[in-house]
């Protein structure tokens, strides 16, 4: 056998197993690679899904909050709105009682002017039956009164 031979044979066996290592390990490396964009696509589409619902949950915060200042508007409103009404159902029931009691009051005030009235007017007559009785007890007098003193009083019949 010649060496050379020999060694050529090997060399070409060598080097032929060289080139299926390396196209093994050139496949690892598209495999890899390919691996790692799969990878770093999947990556990024998660990333922007993850994004994507994060954008989605401020804007919803945000909505959410102006929700809120509306209907806290709207109570308050609203509160503010019942609080006027009954602030007038107090007033039309305090005017309707002080109604009521001018009514009791003018009432009262009449029964009792009624009743002085009445007293008065009882009274009056009792004294003019007095009055009548001592005019009937006492002598009709027509007197006239001059100057000069009491010598000078006449009697008229």
């Amino acid at each position: 056998m010649n060496w050379k031979k020999f060694f050529g044979i090997r060399e070409q066996v060598a080097f032929e197993f060289l080139q299926g290592k390396l196209r093994d390990a050139m496949d690892q490396i598209l495999l890899l690679q390919e691996a790692k964009f799969s990878l770093t696509n999947e990556y990024q589409t998660e990333k922007h899904v993850l994004t994507q619902q994060a954008n989605d949950l401020r804007d919803e915060i945000a909505t959410l909050k102006k929700s809120k200042e509306m209907e806290e508007r709207e109570i308050k409103h609203l509160v503010r709105l019942e609080k006027e009404k009954n602030d007038v159902e107090f007033l039309k029931k305090e005017e309707q009682i002080k109604a009521e009691y001018a009514k009791k009051e003018m009432a009262l005030q009449k029964e009792y002017h009624e009743k002085a009235m009445q007293l008065i007017e009882k009274e009056h007559a009792q004294v003019k039956e007095i009055y009548q009785q001592i005019m009937e007890r006492l002598p009709n007098v027509n007197m006239e009164i001059r100057r000069g003193g009491p010598d000078t009083v006449v009697e008229k019949v």
